[in-house]
């Protein structure tokens, strides 16, 4: 299962026992998922969604905030993405109107206010189940596979509102907790977004999703291992590059030295250096330092190296 679906999945399982939660909770769902019809008799409410799961929460939150037993509709709707299975429940305005200015959003009979009410989300709890509420009805994170970092690359968190009053609100109660969201414009759309997995696990503690917060870390840590490990196995690949090239200046060296003068042209210590080297072209010095048998340090045989490049320039070569 996705962190997206976990997170979700947590929130309607999870219950809400307070009346102030509840209205906080269904203000943040009617902001992303709800619209207000115009019907006799004033403006109505319907929340409309694909996840049947959100449709039957609010359902409950509804029979017992209104003492009103919603229906449950199931649609075949035809979507961006193809044909998908969405669920509506609706209030008509004799219910609807009532509720919708207990919550701030409503000023009867017509006047809509695009946001809650303040006083709906004046306690932390409200601030946590108006999060919940609208993450649900308009949010998704999504964790990328080709991520590279750990802090902001392939981690987003979106909310998704089509108002951008409501988006403010959202961003604004966010930073009252101490997560900073970005606020950008998406389309016909306003999006409230989070880049950083420190800011996402934030969230997720914030509003009490903490599978999917235990998920979160170990796709972290887990990236943070696999990116040790490339960094590792890319020095390991340059150093061997940078061994072959240097071995292959040096045996080319050697050569133009056997060529013009022989390698009895040189000292002992070089000759065997030359042997050494040319037998064991892919060793590094540490591993031909062992294989001489005029031994030096590894230093010393750097010297040597430099010193059998020197000689070849001086018999004509161009070996730098």
């Amino acid at each position: 299962m996705s962190i997206n679906n976990t997170i979700k999945e947590e929130i309607f399982e999870s219950k809400i026992t307070s009346v102030c939660c509840k209205k906080a909770f269904l203000a943040g769902v009617i902001l992303g998922a709800g619209s207000l019809p115009i019907e006799h008799g004033g403006l109505g409410l319907m929340i409309q969604h694909t996840s049947k799961e959100l449709i039957q929460k609010c359902a409950a939150i509804l029979l017992q905030l209104t003492d009103t037993e919603p229906e449950i509709i199931k649609k075949e709707k035809e979507m961006s993405l193809g044909q998908r299975t969405v669920y509506e429940i609706h209030l008509p305005p004799e219910t609807a109107s009532p509720l919708l200015a207990e919550l701030g959003i409503l000023d009867p009979p017509y006047g809509i206010h695009e946001t809650a009410s303040q006083d709906i989300v004046a306690a932390s709890c409200c601030k946590k189940s108006f999060l919940q509420g609208v993450f649900c009805a308009a949010g998704s994170l999504t964790i990328s596979n080709d991520c590279e970092t750990t802090n902001t690359k392939g981690y987003n968190l979106d909310i998704v509102l089509c108002s951008q009053k409501s988006a403010h609100f959202t961003a604004e109660l966010m930073n009252s907790l101490g997560i900073a969201p970005g606020l950008r414009a998406k389309k016909n759309n306003y999006s409230v977004y989070l880049k950083d997995s420190e800011k996402i696990g934030d969230f997720c503690i914030t509003i009490g999703a903490n599978s999917a917060l235990f998920k979160l870390n170990n796709i972290v840590a887990s990236r943070s291992l696999r990116n040790d490990a490339n960094r590792r196995t890319n020095c390991e690949v340059a150093n061997i590059d940078k061994t072959l090239s240097a071995s292959a200046k040096h045996i080319e060296a050697i050569a133009f030295i056997e060529k013009k003068a022989g390698l009895n042209y040189l000292d002992d210590a070089l000759r065997d250096t030359a042997k050494a080297r040319r037998a064991h072209p892919e060793a590094t010095l540490n591993e031909l330092t062992k294989l001489l048998r005029y031994p030096t340090s590894k230093s010393g045989l750097n010297h040597r190296l430099r010193k059998l490049i020197q000689i070849a320039n001086e018999l004509g070569g161009n070996h730098d």
